[in-house]
């Protein structure tokens, strides 16, 4: 699960990043350098690990270049959902080839005494991915569902939702609320 983990955080990430600078460039860029960061800190650089990694920067790097174009045309919002569940899904089924966290992040993991509420490495890494996703990238998982069944136009257009913004900001909000009351739960 660290490779999906990194995936995650990588996105979250990446589009974060989409959503506060224009370069088309930026966002893949990003994304690349925070599985190259991880895979550095967390010592992932096994056998196993490298065809994982490979699909997880080939998904970095597709995912916000076909977002960016379902939203520029209106069309193809299949396709950037196809590559994050189909990354998502062969990161899960794969997940057996995946060593565990290891480096700099465990040894911080055991600094700040993790172990003792439960929470490994690799546990760290995938809550760190799940908040981060609930930030930007949900918001664009919704838009594209939305717009495969018509509800959202192209950017430019107007928009049903244009006097309703509140819901890109509340969104997110509720969402990580919910998330981080699951996860203490748990």
């Amino acid at each position: 699960m660290s490779s999906l983990a990194i995936l995650l955080i990588a996105v979250g990430l990446g589009d974060v990043c989409r959503r506060l600078t224009r370069p088309r460039w930026v966002s893949p860029t990003v994304a690349v350098a925070v599985i190259v960061v991880f895979v550095v800190l967390g010592g992932l650089w096994h056998a196993g690990d490298v065809p994982l990694l490979v699909v997880a920067i080939a998904a970095g790097v597709a995912w916000p270049l076909l977002c960016e174009r379902a939203e520029r045309t209106g069309k193809h919002q299949a396709l950037p959902l196809a590559v994050f569940g189909g990354a998502g899904a062969a990161l899960i089924l794969l997940s057996g080839w995946a060593s565990d966290v290891d480096g700099l992040v465990a040894r911080w993991s055991d600094w700040v005494d993790l172990a003792d509420a439960d929470v490994s490495p690799t546990r760290l890494l995938m809550i760190v991915g799940v908040m981060l996703t609930q930030v930007a990238t949900t918001n664009q998982l919704v838009r594209l569902i939305l717009g495969s069944v018509g509800a959202v136009r192209p950017v430019g257009q107007p928009q049903p939702s244009d006097r309703l913004k509140g819901g890109r900001l509340l969104g997110p909000m509720e969402r990580l609320l919910i998330v981080g009351l699951g996860s203490a739960a748990s």
